[in-house]
C-alpha cells in the first residue's frame, strides 16, 4: 500500500508546514479521493487544503466526498 501526500505550504527551512493526504488512491481512474464521514466540522478545512492541492498539483485529478453522498454509494 502507498501513502501518497501532498506538500501544500512549507516553512523558509523546507520542513512542511501543512499538508493533504487522501483517504485513497484509485489508479484506474487516476484520482485521489477524500471521504468526511466522520467529522462534518471538518469539511470547510478539508474544501481548503483540496483547493490548495488542486492549485499546486494541477495535473492530478482529486475528489471529496461528504457523508451524505458517500452513503448512496454505499
Amino acid at each position: 500500500m502507498n501513502l501518497f501526500f501532498f506538500s501544500l505550504l512549507e516553512w523558509g527551512s523546507g520542513s512542511i508546514k501543512k499538508m493533504f493526504t487522501p483517504d485513497f488512491y484509485l489508479p484506474t481512474l487516476n484520482l485521489f479521493v477524500e471521504i468526511t464521514t466522520m467529522n462534518q466540522n471538518l469539511i470547510t478545512k478539508k474544501r481548503k487544503k483540496l483547493k490548495m492541492a488542486r492549485k499546486l498539483y494541477p495535473n492530478l485529478f482529486f475528489k471529496t466526498f461528504q457523508r451524505r453522498r458517500f452513503l448512496q454509494y454505499t
